[in-house]
């Protein structure tokens, strides 16, 4: 594995100053960290909005280096510990901006469409509200799972329970007031 930092030094809005990246021992990248100017960030893996990971062999640290008079990128490799530090920082981001979005979302008449769980601790919700919007939810650090009945039955509401490391998200269905999906995961 390699772990690649660049800095992209530029005036456009929408594109990220710095970007972070795990290359997997056959040159294709498996995660990614975008941080922009205005603190707002994106993060990507097979998982995660994966169609956004680099397409084919990620480019050498050479080919990503420039220099011109209106913008510059600086690509060098970093060491695996301190990707991890960034990964998990925005991971636990997500998950707590997850949090509040899901819970604080109007979603009478929504319904569950699909769980995924997948390497062991990411949970990937997917709601479809009453207007036929899709909605995602990630959520990382998973190490409770409970759902039941959770197809075609409309969402009535949603708790949460919060501890300093531990985070249980409760949904339960409008037509019989059970539990339908239960969820716990570590916040750090």
């Amino acid at each position: 594995m390699k772990f690649i930092k660049i800095h992209w030094t530029h005036s456009f809005k929408d594109s990220p100053e710095f970007i972070y990246s795990a290359i997997d021992e056959e040159g294709y990248e498996i995660k990614k960290v975008e941080v922009f100017k205005s603190g707002d960030y994106t993060v990507y893996s097979e998982n995660i909005n994966s169609d956004r990971l680099a397409e084919g062999i990620y480019p050498s640290l050479e080919e990503l280096t420039f220099e011109e008079k209106i913008e510059s990128m600086q690509a060098f490799e970093i060491d695996e510990v301190e990707f991890n530090e960034i990964w998990s920082k925005y991971l636990t981001l997500i998950t707590l901006e997850n949090i509040d979005r899901l819970v604080n979302s109007v979603l009478a008449d929504a319904e569950i469409i699909d769980i995924s769980y997948s390497n062991n601790d990411m949970l990937k919700l997917k709601i479809r509200d009453y207007k036929e919007n899709y909605l995602e939810f990630y959520f990382n650090n998973i190490f409770k799972l409970y759902f039941e009945d959770y197809l075609n039955n409309d969402i009535s509401h949603i708790n949460k329970e919060v501890s300093e490391e531990v985070c249980t998200i409760n949904i339960f269905s409008a037509s019989t007031d059970k539990k339908i999906l239960e969820f716990s995961f570590f916040l750090t």
